[in-house]
């Protein structure tokens, strides 16, 4: 198995675009859940749980909830309006898990090379060259 610079700076492009398509996938799920007032917190943080579990490997960086009252009436509340209830908005943030990343890209800047040299006679940059050589 042969691996070099050039090699790993190619790589990092096919990895980093990756990425970004699983950043995509779990865009989605954040803001439906994101859109949806919890009738308690118990139902907020199992929804985190389901966030935590779409796409590959997201990861929950942060969240919050916050209680928002709904008052018995349209308008402006008074101090004496009757509460109707209190749900809990849920924002949060989640990216991809970053160790499937970096165990993909040196996987994908290396090749694998078949020759009969003895490995203890020759470095890789020779086996390289001559690989690279043979057109």
């Amino acid at each position: 198995m042969v691996s070099s610079e050039a090699a790993a700076q190619r790589a990092e492009a096919p990895v980093r675009k990756a990425r970004q398509r699983e950043a995509e996938v779990i865009e989605t799920p954040r803001l439906h859940v994101q859109a949806k007032r919890f009738e308690t917190p118990e139902a907020a943080t199992a929804a985190r749980d389901t966030l935590a579990s779409a796409g590959k490997s997201p990861q929950v960086d942060a969240y919050s909830l916050v209680d928002h009252t709904r008052s018995a009436w349209k308008g402006r509340p008074t101090p004496t309006t009757p509460i109707k209830a209190i749900v809990w908005p849920m924002q949060a943030q989640v990216r991809p898990a970053d160790a499937p990343r970096r165990r993909r890209q040196p996987h994908q800047a290396c090749w694998v090379v078949g020759t009969t040299m003895d490995a203890s006679q020759w470095r890789d940059a020779e086996v390289m060259r001559a690989y690279k050589g043979q057109a």
